[in-house]
């Protein structure tokens, strides 16, 4: 719709002055990080810390709510099928809407924020607990489209 468009032109208007080689190398290790492999087998790593721990009902709750929502995610994809952009930084294969990327490190900061948060027991450090969680998920989500991968409106 004309308001999608106009969301997603502005977005690449934000981004047509940051493109700068350094700028692309940090965003390249970011969207690597939070790449829904790379998210999997942290949480993967992450279930099985608290199998182990003897929490083998938060370890299962937390991988089916990742493998679910990268399932979600995939569904999505091929029903919408929104293509990608063009001029890709970086090539990427498959559809657009919605971004892999940002879900699955979604689903994986809010899984640490939800095991973390009732330990912390200084509501400024739960503050900057949040904060460092919001900020990485924004820091996956603008590596994705200033690589070119996504629109706005798929992050």
């Amino acid at each position: 719709s004309d308001w999608v468009n106009a969301f997603d032109s502005s977005v690449t208007q934000l981004m047509a002055n940051a493109y700068l080689p350094l700028n692309t190398a940090i965003f390249n290790i970011v969207t690597f990080l939070g790449s829904p492999l790379t998210v999997i087998i942290l949480t993967a790593l992450l279930c099985v810390w608290l199998f182990f721990k003897k929490q083998v009902m938060t370890s299962l709750w937390l991988g089916g709510i990742q493998l679910s929502g990268s399932a979600i995610t995939e569904i999505v994809k091929q029903v919408v099928a929104r293509p990608r952009p063009i001029n890709q930084l970086v090539p990427d294969t498959g559809f657009s809407f919605p971004s892999g990327h940002t879900f699955c490190t979604t689903i994986l900061v809010l899984s640490v924020l939800s095991l973390l948060l009732p330990k912390i027991h200084d509501e400024e450090n739960k503050l900057v607990v949040r904060l460092i969680g919001i900020v990485w998920i924004g820091f996956v989500a603008v590596s994705r489209v200033y690589l070119r991968d996504h629109f706005g409106s798929d992050v």
